[in-house]
């Protein structure tokens, strides 16, 4: 105790340097690390190692006598110490923070925790994360171990003394971000993945991202975050391991530690950046709107670098200085005046400065309707039991997808910079279709004063219509813009989450009021009025009339009484989108119950049939009777974001494609796209948020690639462009100039194809387990876990790949003039002799294809 009180008195007497306590856990046994940090930090700042007793006390971390609290060990935290961080950080504090497997995969991970509904219920987790759960998750703190290592990063110089732009550099494997909502509003939400409450108040800034050597990104490796609603501040190191940012032989320790300390100590922020329309049109003038809050103890000099760009041009810049007083919130603003667009797209950034330094920034976009693009989009029609994209018949590829960083928000205070990036993603990845929930911005406001009444000051303003003013239809242009200029198809879900005048605003939570009181149809109907005429005549929209309706969880009789009045409303709006001369398909979501023998599909309601239910059970989901496409169109695979879970995503994925076109259907869409740093997981009581970060199947959060993910990709590259003339009811699609055939997932043996195309009797693209032979090439790998991949593009040129680290062989009956891996434009040459390839693929080579050439 008297260590304790000794440590608290020599912090309470420094007032001439930042103070800066160390944590230093019971079990601890690395002094270097200790040492180290003491050492590069003990001249310019006060730096003392603390113990318990320091961080449980109120006066020592609640009283202004810490300014930094280091955590360089969190593996050995308890689920107590984590509790007082996070109060910590919430009441304003700066954490930097770092250790080693900050999943805790390896403490405490076989015990079952039992869902929030029940033992059984759909929400049990099949394994758990639970000493994670328990302790770095309360922190907001979102991990995850990438299943390569880095060979070289890229330094955000903004934030780091003279580093900027790429470095070669073996890195960790370890990567992590802070969570980007607010964590002190956390009430549990009614159900479905509307989580209004975490809106977005955090910025995160990736200063050093791992990459491999044909630029994949893998690992975000150091992580800065601001908290524009408390004045946190954090800084994130996922790794203390050898080879490190916290280890001193790494070449940037000093740069990095000095550079976190630096930004730590800043208290003024940005919280807000985002033009007054997200889609101008021509003739138009962009305002670019920016806040600024101090959480300093004194006034503060401060300007804003406001800047409007065209990639790495500058096409227009202002300066604007502020004088900013403790607690204040002081806004501003930047008019592009006379604008010339002669882009559709153009980046805001806005840089803070206090004097030389930059202590803050922040970026968005916005897009310009340009009417070529917008009518050079992909089109969707329906055509038997596939659909007919661009002329051509086949099977729609999609995801679902939210904005990871906001969520639902995304519809109100939206990061266009974001939607752009993870749209050109999509596109590149090869997804066809993007669906999305829209959240009408009045459900926002409607909802809190149903549910808590009151309203956030940031939802007060959304309160005036339900029928949407021109900022927010805008949005909705930035959206529809941005698929058409990637050519995918968009599909909103319209009237799941709707203010009160169209419905029930607690979204998912019933269905009575939207489908039975006809001044709630009313106003549905002029809706539609207002927006399907904005967009009609547009190619590449898709409607759903709502998303799970409550009476498609429900068995037998329950279901029947809601199923009538559901199906009468449906095709109301239905037959009143088409009244108004839109010719788009419309659908509506369903659960699986669609298939039971005693439940009505809407086979009068929908163009398309949609089922929605976990990928166990992606045999069977076809709905024999219903002649229209059918498509799966929510495959649910969450796993938890560890390597092990990662990989039997993967699996997940490999099993839900080969079914869903084995069986006839006509589209895959997994829920979703990535996972969402908008939710908190540990905080509140709603396990959803938890199952729905774990269903993020194709990207992590930060944009890197998961193993599912690669799955996928590489079956819409092998499946995709095939032109389909009708499907054979034996496992097999049949083409103009040959057929598809699919295996059944789980009984497929080494050798033996997941999928092959033939054409005139030979195979021509495939993925096949462990080895296959043809009569012109055989490829082979060392394990027959290891799926193998093919594509003859030509007579000359053979595309192969291996999914996991194995000695690849291919053998072909003539002399192989090349063999290199290839993304794009980047070349890596591998070794050929005579007719055969033989090489050891890493990891991290699997993630490309390998292009033979003869």
């Amino acid at each position: 105790m008297k260590a304790f009180s000794e440590a608290l008195r020599r912090f309470q007497a420094v007032t001439d340097k930042p103070r800066i306590a160390l944590f230093r856990p019971v079990k601890s046994v690395n002094d270097v690390l200790y040492d180290n940090i003491i050492a590069l930090l003990g001249d310019k700042y006060y730096i003392e190692t603390v113990n318990t007793f320091f961080l449980y006390s109120y006066e020592a971390m609640f009283r202004d006598n810490v300014d930094i609290l280091m955590v360089v060990e969190s593996e050995l935290l308890i689920a107590q110490d984590c509790v007082r961080i996070r109060e910590f950080i919430r009441r304003g504090g700066a954490l930097i923070f770092g250790g080693s497997n900050m999943l805790m995969q390896d403490l405490d991970t076989k015990d079952k925790q039992k869902s929030y509904f029940g033992e059984g219920d759909f929400y049990a987790k099949e394994e758990t994360l639970k000493k994670y759960q328990q302790s770095i998750a309360k922190i907001g703190i979102k991990p995850y171990v990438s299943d390569t290592a880095p060979s070289q990063v890229k330094f955000d110089g903004d934030f780091l003394d003279g580093l900027d732009g790429f470095a070669p550099l073996a890195l960790y494997a370890d990567s992590a971000k802070m969570n980007t909502t607010s964590c002190v509003r956390t009430p549990q939400p009614y159900a479905g993945t509307c989580y209004v409450e975490r809106y977005e108040v955090l910025r995160n800034f990736e200063v050093a991202v791992g990459y491999d050597a044909l630029g994949r990104r893998l690992t975000t490796a150091v992580d800065f975050a601001q908290n524009g609603e408390t004045g946190a501040r954090v800084c994130l190191f996922p790794s203390n391991a050898e080879g490190s940012f916290l280890d001193k032989n790494n070449p940037y320790f000093e740069n990095m530690l000095l550079s976190a300390v630096k930004f730590c100590l800043n208290k003024v922020m940005l919280t807000l950046c985002e033009s007054s329309y997200a889609c101008y049109r021509d003739g138009e003038n962009p305002v670019v709107e920016y806040r600024i809050k101090s959480y300093a103890p004194a006034e503060k000099a401060v300007y804003a670098k406001v800047q409007i760009c065209d990639g790495d041009t500058v096409v227009a810049e202002n300066k604007i200085h502020h004088v900013i007083l403790p607690g204040e919130e002081t806004a501003g603003h930047f008019i592009w005046e006379n604008a010339v667009f002669d882009k559709d797209y153009y980046d805001i950034r806005v840089f803070l400065y206090e004097g030389d330094t930059l202590i803050s920034k922040a970026d968005n976009a916005f897009v310009v309707w340009k009417e070529d693009v917008v009518m050079g989009g992909s089109e969707l029609f329906c055509d038997g039991m596939y659909f007919r994209k661009n002329g051509r018949r086949s099977a729609l590829l999609g995801a679902n997808y939210y904005d990871s960083n906001s969520g639902g928000a995304m519809w109100v205070y939206p990061n266009i910079a974001t939607l752009n990036t993870d749209f050109k993603a999509m596109a590149d990845f090869g997804i066809e279709c993007v669906r999305v929930h829209f959240h009408h911005p009045k459900w926002f406001y409607d909802f809190y004063m149903q549910a808590y009444g009151e309203v956030p000051e940031r939802y007060r303003s959304l309160g005036d219509s339900w029928i949407m003013d021109e900022k927010h239809f805008r949005i909705f242009d930035a959206n529809v813009y941005l698929c058409q200029k990637y050519r995918m198809i968009h599909s909103y879900d319209l009237f799941t989450l709707v203010p009160e005048e169209m419905g029930d605003p607690r979204g998912w939570g019933g269905v009575h009021d939207y489908i039975c009181l006809d001044d709630k149809i009313a106003n549905q109907k002029a809706f539609l009025d207002v927006i399907i005429n904005r967009y009609k005549g547009i190619p590449g929209l898709s409607w759903d009339v709502y998303n799970e309706s409550h009476h498609t969880g429900l068995p037998g009789d329950a279901y029947h009484r809601f199923a009538e009045p559901v199906s009468i409303w449906s095709k109301t709006i239905r037959d009143y989108i088409h009244e108004l001369g839109e010719i788009h398909p419309v659908t509506a979501g369903g659960y699986e119950n669609f298939l039971d023998d005693d439940v009505d599909a809407p086979h009068d309601i929908v163009d398309y049939l949609t089922i929605h239910t976990f990928w166990q059970k992606s045999a069977i989901i076809r709905r024999e009777g219903f002649d229209g496409p059918q498509v799966y169109h929510e495959a649910w695979m969450n796993r938890p974001f560890t390597p092990d879970g990662n990989l039997a995503q993967m699996a997940d994925m490999r099993t839900a494609l080969i079914n869903t076109f084995r069986i006839g259907m006509a589209g895959f869409m997994p829920w979703q796209w990535t996972e969402q740093l908008a939710t908190w997981q540990a905080e509140g009581t709603y396990y959803g948020e938890t199952w729905d970060d774990m269903l993020g199947c194709c990207v992590h959060n930060d944009g890197s690639l998961k193993p599912a993910g690669r799955f996928y990709r590489d079956f819409i590259r092998l499946f995709a462009d095939i032109e389909i003339d009708r499907y054979a009811d034996d496992n097999r699609i049949l083409t103009s100039d040959g057929a598809v055939t699919f295996g059944v997932p789980e009984e497929v043996n080494a050798g033996e194809y997941y999928m092959v195309y033939e054409k005139a009797g030979q195979a021509v693209r495939g993925i096949a387990r462990g080895h296959i032979a043809e009569k012109d090439f055989t490829l082979s790998t060392d394990s027959d876990d290891c799926d193998v991949f093919f594509d003859i593009a030509d007579d000359k040129t053979v595309y192969c790949k291996a999914d996991d680290a194995c000695r690849f062989t291919a053998s072909f009956g003539r002399e192989i003039r090349s063999a290199v891996l290839v993304d794009g434009d980047k070349e890596i040459p591998l070794s050929a002799k005579d007719n055969v390839l033989d090489v050891d693929l890493a990891l991290w080579q699997t993630y490309y294809w390998i292009r033979i050439t003869f």
